[in-house]
């Protein structure tokens, strides 16, 4: 339930084209680096597109409150961004 990059509890998981789960933002800033392979295994990714692990992300939240709160303040934060919500 921890990310593998940054050893902090999940709040927002994503799986890459390998079926590897990292933090969102933690994957997305690897990428944004330059690098177009897998953090777990070195292997070259296909592709860079994330999936949401919403089982995941659910049984993170169960056992870890701060996940949750800092997974609801990053989707408050995008939807003041959009002018959704706020």
């Amino acid at each position: 339930m921890r990310c593998p990059i940054t050893q902090e509890p999940m709040a927002d998981p994503v799986s890459t084209p390998d079926g590897q789960s990292y933090e969102r933002s933690a994957i997305e800033q690897w990428f944004n680096s330059g690098k177009d392979t897998s953090p777990a295994t070195g292997s070259t990714l296909i592709h860079q597109n994330l999936v949401p692990n919403i089982a995941l992300r659910n049984i993170i939240h169960e056992v870890c409150p701060e996940a949750r709160e800092r997974f609801e303040a990053a989707l408050l934060e995008v939807s003041c961004e959009c002018n959704l919500w706020c």
